[in-house]
């Protein structure tokens, strides 16, 4: 449990190890539903009915005039209603526990990482919240939390944090070890004895423990975010970089076809043959000096299991690290080494957040986003009974913005076909004009034939009557 030390958080546990806060702006989610809760009633609850009556109609209003801003404030004033009535008169007591104490963990991070320490609220003085602030705390904190992340400094201080304040209890840290592990911490836990480092993993994977599909999981993307945050080592390039050689796709082609034939030793030979092969031992060697320079411990080289390249690479790994241990040798460079073959499931199952709590996403302009695995968390707290009230209702709160773009879209598949029958229509006219240029031309043509015959006929009769009589 939490000490003394951190008495400015105003903390107080009871006999039952029940949590107590004297100070609202450090309530998690689920407290602040319980002081809401306490305070709500019948008629809080009817009235939170006829407030989702007014705002659905107002939203089917937005829909038909196609207001994009007005549908998504009023969808998210849904979903807080919505998720408010699930709670209404039903919130469960919050008891002490580890994911209780991250959260509080978390706001002090929070104002430590930030650059003017800033407060996750507006709080007074006795460190409580307006109601306003307490209900987007309670109802809206998936939504609310992105652009509160924004104003921390340091990127691994931001994924600690955002783990910290997960909405959901389940999805914050079960211990307090495995905070500490984490590589923010990590200049506090002294040198560390094991460097991890990926060498080999596929694009795509599966959390299927036998191998099995689908195989629709981001594994490269989720070890660059491991590495981006401290927690392992990228040791080769990713494809479509620039040691990638336009040569070898043709080499590739006939290696796959080779496989596909059942000629797997004459496909892993033509493999070794690229330029790529040769590029992809260099620069597993080359991560093996550099993360070994002024390193005394271990090096853990992972092989995360895939298809037919990935395979090839963990079965040659061996003797490419034997290789780089040798090299390094020679510039006086100490490698321990060990190799870990794994599958993506038992890979990932090293790293509890991303069962639990997954990373932050990136939009597109890099900042941060929850993800639907915090959406869903929104809809899936309260109890059977509560939920069961407003299954209904939860449906309508779903209706919105991705409603309105799906109409927006048939909408333009259809101005899109008016638009085709018009174009047809031009070009059918643009054809009778053309037909019509060519009558007009030949026209012309004929026009300055005549005339032609004209001035000829003119020229003879003036010839004719220049002739004297007598000639004649």
């Amino acid at each position: 449990m939490l000490s003394l030390s951190f008495a400015p958080l105003r903390l107080i546990l009871s006999n039952s190890r029940r949590f107590e806060c004297a100070g609202s702006a450090l309530f998690p989610p689920e407290m602040a539903r319980q002081q809401l809760a306490k305070a709500a009633g019948p008629e809080r609850e009817a009235r939170v009915r006829q407030l989702v009556a007014e705002k659905t109609s107002k939203r089917e209003a937005a829909v038909a005039a196609k207001d994009m801003d007005a549908i998504a404030s009023l969808t998210s004033e849904l979903r807080q209603l919505d998720a408010e009535l699930r709670h209404v008169g039903g919130a469960e007591p919050v008891l002490g526990s580890v994911q209780l104490e991250c959260w509080y963990f978390g706001c002090m991070l929070y104002q430590l990482c930030t650059l003017d320490g800033a407060t996750l609220w507006d709080a007074n003085q006795a460190d409580n919240i307006d109601d306003e602030q307490l209900r987007e705390l309670a109802y809206q904190w998936p939504e609310k939390k992105p652009e509160k992340l924004k104003k921390i400094v340091w990127p691994q201080a931001t994924h600690l944090v955002d783990w910290l304040l997960q909405e959901d209890p389940n999805r914050r840290p079960k211990s307090w070890d495995v905070v500490m592990q984490h590589p923010l911490f990590e200049s506090v836990a002294g040198p560390a004895e094991i460097k991890r480092v990926v060498m080999s993993c596929p694009e795509l994977g599966t959390l299927d423990k036998d191998g099995e599909g689908p195989y629709d999981q981001k594994v490269m993307e989720t070890v660059s975010e491991l590495q981006r945050i401290g927690y392992v080592k990228f040791g080769f390039d990713r494809a479509g970089t620039s040691t990638a050689r336009e040569k070898d796709a043709a080499l590739f082609a006939k290696a796959f076809a080779l496989r596909d034939e059942g000629k797997h030793d004459e496909a892993i030979e033509l493999l070794k043959s690229t330029d790529w092969w040769y590029g992809y031992q260099t620069s597993v060697k080359q991560a093996v000096k550099l993360e070994c320079q002024s390193f005394d411990g271990t090096l853990d080289v992972i092989c995360i299991k895939g298809g037919f390249i990935t395979q090839l690479e963990a079965t040659e790994m061996a003797q490419i690290m034997a290789d780089a241990q040798s090299d390094c040798a020679k510039s006086g460079i100490s490698v321990r080494f060990t190799i870990t073959e794994v599958s993506y499931h038992d890979f990932q199952q090293g790293y509890d957040f991303l069962q639990d709590h997954g990373f932050p996403q990136q939009s597109e302009d890099g900042v941060q986003e929850v993800g639907h695995e915090d959406e869903e968390a929104v809809q899936g707290h309260g109890d059977s009974a509560n939920a069961a009230k407003v299954s209904t209702l939860s449906t309508e709160a779903d209706v919105g913005v991705e409603d309105l773009r799906a109409a927006l879209e048939r909408n333009d598949k259809q101005h899109a076909l008016e638009l085709a029958a018009k174009d047809e229509q031009l070009s059918a006219k643009d054809e009778q004009l053309s037909a019509k240029d060519e009558q007009l031309s030949a026209k012309d043509e004929q026009l300055s034939a005549q005339d032609e015959e004209l001035q000829q006929l003119r020229a003879q009769l003036s010839r004719l009557e220049g002739v004297p009589p007598d000639a004649a």
